[in-house]
């Protein structure tokens, strides 16, 4: 049992606790050389409300991930300029991929997903590559690729999924910059690359959030909380029990964190019920997932809540037991099939089998998802290479070379 204490001053007992607070509550603000004399204002994007404050002024904004892409447009819009500082580049997901009429989540797919990352990688250099040069039709599909290529690193990564900040880098607006080395003492900014701006008004970082478990006190001394990856499935410690959990600290690199959190639940939903257990290789299970997380997402080793999407929500399905028979399908429902393949990869998918089915809402709403790697002629021709890239990689898993993403 659990005594929990909350604000108002009341300590009640539960069986179970759920920590569902997510990782980004307490600002993480970078320090500056030369910052204690400098004259302009510093603040992190957490205490930013609107573009108001910097009507009219000359700002550096500092990183750029989901919120930060939102930041960094609404204060270009209305400084005299701006200045987008980087430590090392922001790979973008545009929203509507291959210029089509669907956004990106109906590209995120199985077929996406599938192959190798090193395959996918060098696909999507090259369709970055072809892209870069398309400034005369379309500037700001222009810019990502050029964005994209300059950032490196492919499916190694986190995405931004927000192209927001582009059009600014397009218009002049805002002019992407090294990362920041030194403030000076007449409000200029100094960067990584000997460039230097004068007459900065404003600092205005989004560099994310650090996380504290100071509200865990008593019996847990002893339990370590270093990293979400010392989680199994990024929820449960392998020295507690199933009565103690995070859900939603989880972040993929492509794909949505509430379908992530939704399978979460479930698992601990039958967890809670006592309709199934936690595996009892607890420490093996969870050390092995961090191992193969830091692998692939050697380029960012400080973001731990980074997943790969399918190959979590496969992870926890399987121990749902609502993870549905790939190939199976395809010789039985070959037209579902094709939907499940290159569809997009929602949750009904976990709706088809398993406890609390619910196959007819779940068909009907697979069937009415566009297909949307089929959209328009880059899609399509996008979309047989990566059909070929999974090929490659279910036939060369057995060998130890090339293999598939789950």
């Amino acid at each position: 049992h659990y005594e929990v204490t909350t604000s108002d001053g009341r300590t009640r007992t539960f069986t179970a606790v759920v920590v569902a607070t997510g990782v980004n509550r307490i600002p993480k603000l970078p320090s500056f050389k030369g910052q204690e004399s400098w004259k302009g204002q510093i603040i992190h994007s957490k205490h930013y409300r609107n573009a108001s404050p910097f009507q009219g002024k000359r700002v550096v904004i500092v990183g750029c991930g989901e919120s930060g892409s939102d930041v960094t447009k609404e204060i270009s819009d209305v400084t005299e300029q701006s200045y987008l500082s980087l430590r090392r580049g922001v790979s973008v997901a545009t929203k509507y991929p291959m210029r089509s009429q669907f956004t990106s989540d109906a590209f995120s797919s199985r077929s996406h997903y599938f192959a190798h990352p090193s395959l996918v990688t060098w696909l999507f250099s090259d369709l970055n590559r072809m892209i870069s040069k398309m400034d005369d039709v379309d500037p700001v599909f222009a810019m990502i690729g050029k964005v994209n290529l300059e950032a490196g690193g492919g499916l190694y990564q986190s995405i931004t999924k927000n192209e927001n900040f582009i059009e600014s880098l397009v218009t002049g607006a805002c002019i992407k910059t090294a990362e920041i080395t030194q403030l000076l003492d007449n409000s200029s900014v100094k960067f990584a690359d000997g460039t230097i701006v004068k007459n900065i008004d404003a600092i205005v970082c989004n560099t994310g959030f650090t996380r504290s478990y100071d509200f865990l006190q008593d019996g847990f001394e002893n339990v370590s909380f270093k990293s979400s990856r010392s989680l199994f499935l990024h929820m449960f410690h392998p020295d507690l029990d199933a009565t103690f959990s995070f859900v939603g600290w989880v972040r993929p690199a492509e794909g949505g964190v509430p379908a992530l959190s939704e399978m979460q639940a479930r698992y601990l939903a039958r967890l809670l019920s006592h309709e199934t257990s936690l595996p009892s290789d607890l420490k093996t299970r969870a050390a092995a997932e961090a191992q193969e997380e830091r692998e692939r997402f050697h380029i960012v080793p400080h973001l731990d809540t980074l997943c790969h999407y399918p190959t979590m929500m496969e992870r926890i399905a399987e121990l749902v037991g609502c993870k549905p028979n790939m190939l199976w399908i395809l010789l039985t429902d070959p037209i579902l099939w094709y939907k499940l393949w290159f569809g997009s990869h929602q949750s009904a998918v976990y709706r088809l089998y398993g406890p609390r089915a619910c196959p007819d809402q779940a068909r009907d709403f697979i069937s009415n998802l566009p297909i949307a790697w089929f959209s328009n002629a880059l899609a399509s021709r996008v979309s047989r290479k990566l059909f070929l890239m999974n090929v490659v990689s279910f036939m060369c898993t057995p060998f130890g070379v090339f293999e598939s993403s789950w």
